[in-house]
C-alpha cells in the first residue's frame, strides 16, 4: 500500500491543478507576506541579522557576548542552515533599500518551503490518502496558526524526521540516517523519536539488516553537524540548557527528604519497553507508536505551541484512514 510509485516531481504536477492545495497556499502565502509574528521579531531575526553582520563560528556565543538573550535561537546546526539562504537573501535586500521588512521574509518563505515539502513527501508515501491528506493537513488550522501566525519554526525539524521515515520505508538507510540526524541537528528534542525508528528496524526482518548502516549514517551526521558546537559555551546555554529542555521534568510526584520521582521519563521509558517487546513492528505500528510517545510527552508538559506540529502529520494519516 506504501509503495513510492511516483517522483516528488509528479506528486507536485498533480497537486499544483489542486483546488483545495491552491486554497491553502493563497492564504498562507498571504499570512508569510502580511504577518510578522512577535516571537520572530524579538527573537529569531534579531540572532540572524546579528550574525550576517558579525559573522562568526560561533554564532550562538557571539550573540550572548554582545547581550543577547538566551531565547534568541535555540535551536541547531541544520535549523540555522535551513533558514540561511533565504534570510540572507532578505538582509541584503534589507540593506540595500534600508528595510527591516525582507529578512523576516525570507524566515517566513523557509518555513513555507518546509510545509510544503512535508506535504509532498506525506503524499509520496500515502498517495492512496490524496484528497484526505491535503484536508487534514495542508489546511490543518494547527499548522496556519502554530507557523504562520505564533511563527513557530517547528515544522523544519518534523520536515526532516519524516523524510527519513520515508526514506526508511524505502529501505534507503543511508538518506534515512542523514535525515533523521538533521531534525536532531535541527532541535535536539527530536530525540523523543528516535529510538522508535531503531527499534522499528530492529523488529522488521526486512529492515534489520540496514540497521548498523543507518546507525552509522546517523551518528556520522550528528557529529559532522553538531560536534565542534557542543564545545561553545553559547550553544550549550542557548540550545541545550534551554528553558524548554526543563519541561519533561515538570510532573513529578514528591517522596519526601527531597526525592522525587518524575512521571514523564518513566511513561516515556516504559512506553519504549513495550514497543521493544512488540517483537514485529511494521510501518503503521511505528507511526502509531510514535504518535503515543509525541502525545505522551506533549499532553502531560507546558508545552510549548511549536511541539504540537509533532502530532499534526500523525494524526492527519490516522484520520486520513479512519
Amino acid at each position: 500500500m506504501y509503495q513510492i510509485s511516483r517522483s516528488l516531481g509528479l506528486v507536485w504536477l498533480d497537486l499544483k491543478v489542486d483546488k483545495w492545495f491552491r486554497l491553502g497556499l493563497a492564504v498562507k502565502l498571504t499570512f508569510v507576506v502580511l504577518l510578522i509574528p512577535v516571537v520572530q521579531q524579538q527573537w529569531f531575526l534579531p540572532f540572524l541579522a546579528h550574525f550576517y553582520e558579525s559573522p562568526s563560528w560561533t554564532p550562538w556565543t557571539t550573540f550572548l557576548d554582545h547581550g543577547g538573550t538566551d531565547l534568541g535561537f535555540p535551536y541547531g546546526p541544520a535549523m540555522f542552515i535551513s533558514h540561511f539562504p533565504m534570510t540572507f537573501i532578505g538582509w541584503l535586500l534589507d540593506q540595500l533599500f534600508s528595510s527591516q521588512y525582507f529578512l523576516g521574509l525570507g524566515f517566513r518563505l523557509t518555513l513555507l518551503f518546509a510545509d510544503l515539502f512535508l506535504l509532498l513527501f506525506l503524499l509520496q508515501l500515502f498517495d492512496s490518502f490524496w484528497k484526505n491528506l491535503i484536508i487534514f493537513y495542508w489546511l490543518s488550522p494547527l499548522v496556519l496558526f502554530i507557523t504562520y501566525w505564533h511563527g513557530q519554526t517547528d515544522i523544519i525539524p518534523v520536515t526532516f524526521f519524516f523524510i527519513a521515515l520515508s526514506y526508511l520505508k524505502q529501505k534507503s538507510q543511508k538518506f534515512g540516517g542523514i535525515f533523521l540526524a538533521l531534525s536532531v541537528a535541527a532541535k535536539h528534542s527530536m530525540l523523543v523519536g528516535v529510538p522508535f525508528l531503531f527499534i522499528y528496524l530492529w523488529l522488521n526482518r526486512g529492515l534489520k539488516s540496514g540497521f548498523r548502516r543507518t546507525l552509522f549514517y546517523f551518528i556520522a551526521t550528528l557529529i559532522l553537524f553538531g560536534g565542534p558546537l557542543y564545545f561553545s559555551s553559547g550553544f550549550e546555554a542557548m540550545a541545550i540548557h534551554n528553558p524548554a529542555a526543563g519541561k519533561i521534568f515538570w510532573l513529578s510526584i514528591n517522596m519526601g527528604s527531597d526525592v522525587f520521582v518524575y512521571i514523564i521519563p518513566i511513561a516515556y521509558l516504559l512506553l519504549l519497553y513495550f514497543a521493544w517487546r512488540m517483537r514485529r513492528m511494521n510501518f503503521d505500528l511505528l507511526l502509531a507508536t510514535l504518535g503515543v510517545a509525541f502525545s505522551i510527552l506533549i499532553i502531560l508538559t507546558l508545552a510549548p505551541p511549536g511541539w504540537l506540529l509533532w502530532l499534526v502529520p500523525i494524526y492527519a494519516l490516522h484520520q486520513s484512514r479512519s
